[in-house]
């Protein structure tokens, strides 16, 4: 882990009170049960991209050289419609009655802390071990407060190096689709929102006992746990055997912008600004023991229009357009062709938010450090470049 918790957090911070008068999470708390996971998710350059649609879609693969040193060996994902809508949204305010989808397994007493700084912001605690971080837009739950936020830290770091990774396994008391379901249905009684798993991981307690060890032999992992940012687990058992699932959410067919798996955003223009939409989440034998909503949406979305999205050959003409601007030293390869909604504000006003659909131009290419991939963001209607917020 590269960064402290406190930058994680004052991140999360920055993105949620100062872009979007959103509420954050109130830091105390987030050190005492969050751990470094921001950080991580932010340290990820595209190196496995999971598909970015769903398996309805209609699939295309070209070849095609654009110039000298930039060529198209490229999937295409096309959108269910040639039409969509842009729409205009506001982030979730979740209520007591939300959190109650989490405690009312635990049978309970809890204690419930408003931000007097933040509306509809609020912590609650119980006795029984479990922590919730609400906000507008964001919720979060931990059922083992000392213990699950590591164990998703932990795993998140076992992911960034993309290899070994069992992408078959399951576990006796789920299989990897029904556990994909169990959150499935929870976004939807929580938010209104469809999702759909992008990355389903199954670790057992011996593999999580094989990880922790495996990082203890790092100086930051290590540096984390002597400064009371992350906690040491002394034993695993069969109760921590956990599939971890990241979800995507659906809108109109697609996914929107989650930024985990994906090449992130990246602005020409002098701002902070990512605006990622994704849902972790941990289940284990005895149900969901981490489950982390970022930027949810109201489903009471305004369309605020409807029109013709242009097509491939006019995105790869802007590409092709773009790069041949640019002195390429090294071969760059377009990989992959998709569209997502991805959450833009009003540049003049960052509480205003727009949902806009996007062709993503998936962009591979290699220098001394290794291979690594970026994304083009071409607006599906104007046409306009996402790195120039428009």
């Amino acid at each position: 882990m590269k960064s402290n918790l406190k930058n994680a957090v004052r991140i999360s911070f920055i993105l949620a009170a100062v872009l979007l008068t959103g509420c954050a999470k109130e830091e105390n708390k987030a050190e005492e049960g969050l751990q470094v996971i921001e950080n991580i998710r932010e340290e990820n350059t595209g190196k496995n991209i999971a598909a970015k649609t769903g398996s309805s879609m209609e699939k295309e693969h070209i070849t095609r050289q654009l110039s000298d040193n930039l060529a198209v060996d490229a999937d295409i994902f096309y959108p269910p419609d040639t039409e969509l809508a842009v729409y205009e949204v506001n982030r979730t305010v979740f209520t007591m009655d939300s959190i109650r989808l989490f405690l009312s397994d635990d049978n309970a007493q809890y204690e419930t802390a408003y931000n007097p700084n933040y509306e509809n912001t609020f912590t609650v605690d119980t006795d029984g071990g479990s922590s919730l971080y609400v906000s507008e837009g964001y919720f979060t739950y931990i059922k083992d407060s000392k213990r699950d936020g590591d164990v998703t830290s932990m795993i998140e770091s076992y992911l960034l190096k993309g290899s070994g990774i069992d992408i078959e396994k399951e576990l006796p008391f789920l299989n990897r689709e029904e556990a994909a379901a169990l959150g499935k249905e929870r976004i939807m009684e929580l938010s209104g929102s469809q999702a759909e798993a992008v990355r389903i991981v199954a670790m057992s307690h011996e593999d999580l006992d094989k990880l922790q060890t495996d990082l203890l032999k790092e100086e930051s992992y290590r540096s984390g746990i002597d400064n009371n940012k992350a906690n040491r687990i002394e034993e695993f058992a069969g109760e921590d055997d956990v599939y971890y699932i990241e979800y995507a959410i659906v809108q109109d067919g697609l996914f929107l912008y989650e930024g985990i798996i994906e090449p992130q955003i990246s602005m020409a223009l002098d701002i902070f600004w990512d605006f990622p939409v994704n849902v972790i989440m941990l289940v284990g034998e005895n149900g969901i023991r981490y489950f982390d909503y970022r930027n949810s949406f109201s489903n009471s979305m305004l369309e605020k229009e409807k029109a013709k999205i242009i097509s491939v050959d006019e995105v790869l003409e802007k590409i092709e357009e773009k790069y041949n601007s640019i002195i390429l030293e090294q071969p760059v390869t377009v990989s992959k062709i998709w569209m997502e909604y991805v959450p833009v504000p009003d540049w003049e006003d960052m509480t205003q938010i727009e949902l806009r659909p996007y062709w993503c131009v998936q962009i591979d290419s290699e220098d001394e450090e290794g291979a690594y991939s970026r994304a083009e963001r071409i607006n599906a209607v104007t046409g306009g470049s996402l790195a120039y917020g428009k």
